[in-house]
């Protein structure tokens, strides 16, 4: 079989086995595969799924697990879509997806959800059934009319990781059973993984990493502690209740973590004897003001969303940061310059299925079983590999990629705005922070602005400071974005200064 259900509750599966721990409560096997069945019955009126895409926009971790399940054990394609997306990311991914099905909660963090997907699918006149809830538990199901909708050609049970692209349009990672059995074998290798451990996620389980964690310690029976508020209270308080000794999160999500634990009543951080890092690159600032922790090892993990973990650290990251390569997983340079840097690109055991409606995109960076990273890379004395960049001009700011371009759109659909350039600059917890300029067509306060994005954008593609110029510098035709960092780092000084 194909199927994750099957991967997950296999013979060798105990049930009494405690596998996951939320906000909203703790989860054994057994439980699991329970909700599986009650979600079952609730699909069986949609007849059979094979061929259709099922969105899943839910912030509870056991129910966005139990329904990912069901829908591919029944052959359907899921869509995990994160429920911290706001109306025109979210409708932007629900259009590029166009799923069959869509089960959502009514209301999350103040943001009506179901409004939103109500709307989309009210304007897409076609059939479209809207699986909701008030309170994650009790549903309904109401069909919205329209002509049938077209059912994928290829009926396997795919699901399809929605990422951004490079000029903000949605990129959909095709992958299945194989990928998640290849990451199981690479994170138990990166983070010395054993059935004693009790691992603390505070990673996006709507994202495709976050999901490899969720499903390779459901199959490893290992402990999940997942959070499903990324308020630091909240995962400080369920640290506390549920201490865990190994750690995975993204650098400047541990840095702040770090942050509130220093001024807690009780450390929360003490029980850890790993912390394992992905999402973002590590500078030497990372560590300034951290706690030592030296009762903990600190590592870090390197992966593609369209391959999974690649490579790992052995050592310690506060010794530096080179990479061993994952088992199974090959690697080459090209295009080598004199310094022997070049574009790092890798082949894993499980084929890369390719991006969903963008054949064109897979045939340029996957040929011959090799992707196309983008970063640029060198091998050490010592034979490791050592990322010494980016090609791209992608932001990342707190592990979430955040496009330039994306962000640009949406500025200049402002009345007011008549031209707007955005860039990433250095941030001593975040990584990276987005600086937006723009140039005004008549006077508005940039309070309006800042409202405008945040009514309309993910919080953290929101930019942290805009500054009005005169003129925006161009070479070429094209933005100078050279020019505009120093600029940048002008006015950033002088808020410093002044703070």
């Amino acid at each position: 079989m194909t199927d994750l259900y099957n991967w997950i509750f296999c013979e060798e599966a105990d049930l009494s086995k405690r596998a996951l721990i939320t906000q909203t409560g703790t989860y054994t096997l057994g439980d699991l595969k329970k909700s599986v069945k009650e979600y079952h019955s609730i699909l069986k009126d949609m007849g059979d799924i094979k061929g259709k895409k099922v969105a899943i926009i839910v912030p509870g971790v056991a129910t966005f697990l139990s329904i990912l399940l069901t829908v591919n054990r029944l052959g359907g394609t899921v869509v995990p879509i994160s429920p911290l997306l706001r109306k025109e990311d979210l409708t932007q991914i629900l259009t590029f997806i166009d799923p069959h099905i869509v089960f959502t909660v009514k209301e999350h963090n103040g943001f009506y959800l179901e409004k939103t997907v109500r709307a989309w699918a009210d304007s897409v006149g076609e059939e479209v059934a809207i699986i909701e809830s008030a309170d994650g538990h009790e549903w309904k199901t109401e069909i919205i009319a329209g002509k049938p909708k077209r059912r994928e050609a290829d009926h396997s049970p795919y699901i399809i990781g929605c990422t951004s692209g490079s000029t903000g349009t949605p990129k959909g990672i095709i992958v299945d059973r194989a990928f998640f059995e290849f990451a199981e074998r690479a994170l138990t290798k990166g983070a010395s993984l054993s059935k004693e451990d009790k691992v603390f996620l505070v990673v996006p389980t709507s994202v495709l990493y976050g999901l490899c964690w969720l499903l390779a310690g459901l199959h490893s029976q290992i402990t999940i502690v997942a959070t499903e508020s990324f308020s630091f209270p909240a995962i400080l308080k369920l640290m506390k209740w549920n201490p865990a000794n190994k750690l995975v999160t993204s650098p400047s999500l541990f840095k702040a973590l770090c942050m509130f634990d220093k001024v807690s009543d009780i450390s929360v951080l003490k029980s850890l004897t790993e912390v394992s890092l992905a999402g973002e690159m590590i500078t030497a600032e990372f560590f300034e003001g951290l706690d030592p922790l030296h009762h903990c090892k600190i590592t870090s993990m390197y992966g593609l969303s369209e391959l999974g973990a690649l490579m790992y650290t052995e050592s310690d990251i506060r010794e530096g940061v080179e990479w061993s390569l994952t088992p199974g997983v090959a690697y080459n340079l090209e295009n080598l310059s004199k310094e022997g840097v070049g574009e790092l690109h890798f082949k894993t055991p499980c084929k890369f299925l390719g991006y969903y409606k963008c054949p064109e995109l897979t045939e340029e960076l996957y040929k011959e079983g090799w992707f196309s990273t983008g970063d640029l890379a060198k091998i050490t004395s010592e034979q490791k590999i050592k990322v010494v960049g980016r090609k791209k001009d992608m932001i990342k700011k707190g592990g979430q990629q955040v496009i330039p371009g994306e962000i640009e759109q949406m500025l200049t659909k402002h009345e007011a705005v008549e031209k707007a350039a955005v860039l990433g600059m250095p941030h001593a917890i975040f990584g990276e922070q987005v600086i937006a300029f723009i140039i005004k067509k008549k006077e508005i306060p940039l309070s309006e602005i800042y409202n405008y994005c945040r009514d309309r954008l993910a919080s953290f593609k929101v930019p942290d400071k805009i500054f009005i110029l005169e003129d925006i510098p161009l070479v070429q035709g094209k933005v100078d974005k050279v020019t505009l960092k120093k600029e940048a780092q002008k006015l950033i000084a002088n808020i410093e200064e002044k703070s």
